[in-house]
């Protein structure tokens, strides 16, 4: 049954986080921004199997919902797509310890009960959803960097399989506090491999980055991290301090809890991760034991 809050989001016109298919304006936006056509679906799914087949030694799904999501990635351009699909494997390759072959499934109830990340339950108005994580919410005598690492990529390839994420992207909300337990975060492996994620390894569209309450120390870092970004991307960051109203210029507060001065007085991101995110952990464990053999 509808609350007063899921009846005020309606009535305003704010989409679910969980679509599954595109509205028409979304369809027009894949068309003028993708270059998303019918026939160039068509073709572009076509080609991309043919690259994939001709890639020494790697097993994936290749079926149209899966491909798609690294078509809509790089505006269906299949060589482009398929260096993304190349990039993704070769870090799991690479990272055994973070992406291991055989994933323990009951990982899935540790990552949601941390309470640091996950999705809010309404989509930004250009279609996007709003994404979060908290790093000082992880114990690292409970989840470690790898686990760290291994459960945000698990948060965004579960975004990734909504066509309405494809076409519209995510925005990401970061809260930049930062515990000295949580130094291990940023060491120069992870920074790098963070760098990766946010250039040319995700089927996603990373519309906006926005820190807030971030500490000095955050700080001195990402000015050595930036080094690894794309100017694009670094365009697309944002630091808010403790002003949320700076950061409802760019996300809507109706989407937001209160902690971010939002009007979402009832969210929880543990139900919520149990619910929506939790149940892709399987199919996770599912394609890191497919890619390079």
């Amino acid at each position: 049954m509808e609350n007063n809050y899921d009846t005020m989001m309606a009535a305003k016109g704010f989409l679910p986080y969980k679509m599954g298919y595109l509205t028409d304006w979304m369809a027009k936006k894949a068309e003028e921004e993708l270059n998303e056509t019918e026939e160039s679906r068509a073709q572009a799914l076509t080609e991309l199997r043919r690259l994939i087949a001709k890639e020494r030694n790697l097993e994936i799904w290749t079926d149209d919902s899966y491909l798609l999501q690294f078509l809509r990635a790089r505006k269906f351009d299949p060589e482009r797509a398929m260096e993304l699909i190349h990039n993704l494997y070769t870090m799991f390759k690479d990272n055994p310890d973070i992406y291991p072959k055989q994933l323990d499934t009951s990982i899935a109830d540790t990552i949601c009960e941390a309470d640091a990340g996950g999705a809010f339950p309404y989509r930004h108005k250009d279609g996007g959803v709003v994404v979060f994580l908290k790093a000082a919410n992880l114990d690292p005598d409970k989840i470690s960097t790898q686990l760290a690492f291994l459960s945000a990529i698990a948060m965004l390839l579960s975004l990734a399989e909504d066509p309405a994420t494809q076409v519209c992207g995510v925005h990401f909300v970061y809260s930049g506090e930062i515990k000295m337990s949580h130094i291990g975060l940023f060491r120069l492996r992870y920074l790098k491999l963070l760098s990766k994620v946010l250039r040319n390894t995700m089927p996603i569209r990373f519309n906006a980055i926005h820190i807030v309450n971030e500490s000095p120390i955050l700080r001195y870092v990402f000015n050595t991290f930036k080094i690894f970004l794309s100017e694009k991307i670094v365009n697309r960051i944002h630091f808010h301090g403790s002003d949320m109203k700076q950061l409802h210029q760019y996300i809507p507060k109706e989407i937001l809890p209160p902690e971010y001065g939002g009007d979402n007085i009832s969210y929880s991101a543990v139900e919520f991760c149990k619910k929506e995110i939790g149940p892709f952990i399987k199919k996770y464990s599912d394609m890191l034991q497919k890619g390079y053999i």
